[in-house]
């Protein structure tokens, strides 16, 4: 009969994917965080979250955007998003004006592009 206790056993542990480990959508509900995965800086996240929106068309050319409001959205201090604002002036998609906030422009198809540059055989 212990054999069956076995069985038992090796039955619940073949129900739960990859040998226990927690899958990507369990380990995210479980706020697992997957230790291979490169760590963004505050910075970093705020620039990405603004240069996806500007070309998802949820920041739409024109309208202004609030330190302030993107620091709550993300959970960071202004500082972080102040910097992320220079890094998309300098590449053309924000205008900034002090003391009123950023000015998404139109973007180009060019600056939509992936960054990463590949080289071609002749």
């Amino acid at each position: 009969m212990a054999t069956t206790g076995t069985a038992a056993t090796d039955h619940g542990d073949a129900s739960v994917s990859g040998a226990g480990a927690p899958t990507g959508d369990e380990a995210a509900s479980r706020g697992v965080v997957d230790a291979t995965a490169p760590k963004l800086t505050a910075v970093q996240r705020v620039h990405e979250h603004v240069r996806e929106r500007v070309f998802t068309g949820d920041y739409a050319e024109g309208s202004m955007l609030s330190e302030g409001q993107i620091a709550e959205q993300l959970g960071v201090s202004r500082t972080p998003v102040r910097e992320a604002f220079v890094q998309l002036e300098t590449q053309g998609m924000l205008r900034l004006y002090p003391k009123r906030g950023a000015l998404v422009v139109p973007v180009s198809l060019a600056s939509m592009r992936p960054r990463a540059v590949c080289s071609r055989s002749p």
